[in-house]
């Protein structure tokens, strides 16, 4: 039931929603993701109020989840439109979830795991070039 949870809260996340979040976090939730980490539900809240409100369009495709006792693994794929990125244009990202659970069946432990230079460094124009660059360098 959390998985199920978790994927339509995310899959209809806003900036006007943001509170549909304690529905499947704990209070003393560790959220953890390429660029930051985050303590609390009320801190995870903030940040996600911040992240969505500059977000033009987003939509999460889920695989299969993993699930081992308290612990849960979902893959996922999130096509993004940000008007700070790829030059507005929309773009695909790959990753994945870990996340650990309690007895109440609420998350206190989410990590996500995807390539920040292909979300983030690789969308800036001028960084983009230099990327690209140096990845044929390589």
């Amino acid at each position: 039931m959390l998985v199920e949870n978790f994927t339509k809260i995310y899959k209809e996340l806003n900036a006007t929603n943001i509170e549909t979040i304690d529905k499947i976090y704990d209070n003393d939730v560790i959220f953890i993701d390429p660029f930051h980490e985050i303590s609390g539900l009320k801190n995870l809240k903030n940040y996600f109020f911040q992240l969505y409100a500059n977000v033009e369009e987003i939509s999460f495709d889920f695989d299969s989840p993993v699930i081992d006792k308290n612990q849960i693994t979902i893959p996922w794929n999130m096509l993004l439109k940000h008007s700070g990125l790829n030059r507005g244009k929309e773009f695909g990202l790959d990753g994945i979830t870990y996340l650990q659970v309690n007895d109440k069946n609420m998350i206190i432990y989410h990590r996500d795991y995807f390539d920040c230079g292909a979300m983030l460094y690789e969308r800036i124009p001028l960084v983009s070039a230099l990327i690209r660059w140096i990845k044929r360098k390589v």
